[in-house]
């Protein structure tokens, strides 16, 4: 999955566990952050990112990180 914050792009990655931050100006991945159960779809809604994980059949609040 793959959303946009208004400033940056997020990378569910279900094959490795992680989420990515992408800077989309300098085309720079940030950061990566560890989850669990092979994170799915991923969406913001103006204040949180919202991750789904195909593996444990549940979704994940994350507060945006600047």
């Amino acid at each position: 999955g793959i959303a946009f914050d208004g400033t940056h792009i997020w990378v569910a990655n279900e094959k490795n566990d992680g989420l990515s931050k992408i800077d989309m100006i300098r085309n720079v991945k940030l950061t990566d952050f560890a989850m669990r159960s092979s994170p799915w779809g991923i969406a913001f809604e103006g204040t949180h990112i919202w991750v789904t994980n195909n593996g444990s059949d549940s979704a994940i609040k994350i507060r945006k990180i600047i």
